[in-house]
């Protein structure tokens, strides 16, 4: 956890919901659920993600990756992260809206997919991954936080959507 602490802003705090899921990791080997896991070097997945550029990076607090490299991060439009919205970095420059903070992202991420940044919010709900992890991740949620898995997600991901239209013009523009 101080590796993300370290991609902090001065006066910065970890959204509880973030250090629900390192406690979470911590216990599991350091996997989530499907193939996402935590990342050590939040700040500088930033920078590569955008080709060394400071000041766009700085932008995002990632906090996750999947098996590809692509990032989960939290996009600095809020007063705090806790009630900033949650995205998703492909790796081969895809920009996603997933949710419009971290708790709901956690919604999203009891269902326990693989590919997650690219699962189809909009249609009918997933179902939820029955593996052992995934079982244990949503019963840790509900215990730690009170989170269930969103019962119709599609509303929080297009109303998250519709509050930050702007994620790939941002994009766009800094790496123009």
């Amino acid at each position: 956890m101080s590796s993300l602490r370290d991609a902090l802003r001065a006066g910065e705090k970890l959204p509880v919901e973030i250090e629900t899921l390192v406690d979470f990791a911590a216990a599991h080997d350091g996997a989530l659920a499907g193939d996402l896991e935590l990342v050590d070097d939040g700040a500088s997945a930033m920078l590569a993600w955008f080709s060394d550029r400071a000041e766009p990076a700085s932008q995002f607090f990632a906090f996750g990756r999947d098996g590809t490299g692509a990032l989960f991060a939290i996009w600095r439009r809020g007063d705090t992260l806790s009630d900033s919205p949650v995205v998703f970095l492909g790796n081969e420059g895809e920009t996603i809206v997933l949710a419009g903070t971290p708790r709901e992202f956690l919604g999203l991420l009891a269902y326990g997919v693989e590919d997650l940044g690219f699962t189809d919010w909009e249609e009918e709900p997933p179902q939820p991954e029955g593996d052992a992890r995934a079982v244990a991740l949503r019963a840790f949620l509900r215990e730690k936080l009170g989170v269930e898995m969103l019962p119709r997600p599609a509303d929080v991901v297009l109303r998250a959507r519709e509050e930050h239209p702007d994620l790939e013009s941002f994009v766009l523009k800094a790496i123009a």
